[in-house]
């Protein structure tokens, strides 16, 4: 065994942890949650968030809230599709609390970007 990976951490946790990331990036849409995806996974939650923090240098809860909001700015400015429809796109229900999370992580509103890149 690599000295330099902890033995909860090994080489078959952290591919799976990879895959994990991949199905992530494939289904931003969806809800996702943590003990959902590491079972999915054959992960306990412990184990899984623990290689996103490795391997990702976040925890999964962040990685999947900066995959979401860098998708649905990239969204924002690269397409002209409905504000509603980008926040479906990225894994929100209610656009009302899309917005909010982009405004808080973001700090300008999706509207102000969406205008800035029709200016």
């Amino acid at each position: 065994m690599n000295a330099a990976i902890p033995p909860q951490l090994n080489k078959g946790v952290l591919k799976k942890a990879r895959e994990a990331q991949s199905y992530v990036q494939e289904s931003l849409q969806k809800p996702l949650l943590l003990r959902e995806v590491a079972m999915q996974f054959g992960l306990s939650s412990d184990k899984l968030n623990a290689a996103f923090i490795r391997l990702f240098g976040k925890s999964f809860k962040d990685y999947l809230r900066e995959s979401r909001m860098e998708t649905a700015d990239l969204l924002l400015r690269e397409t002209d599709k409905p504000i509603k429809e980008i926040a479906g796109l990225v894994g929100f229900t209610n656009s009302k609390n899309f917005m909010t999370a982009y405004r808080r992580y973001f700090g300008r509103t999706a509207g102000a970007v969406r205008k800035e890149e029709l200016d």
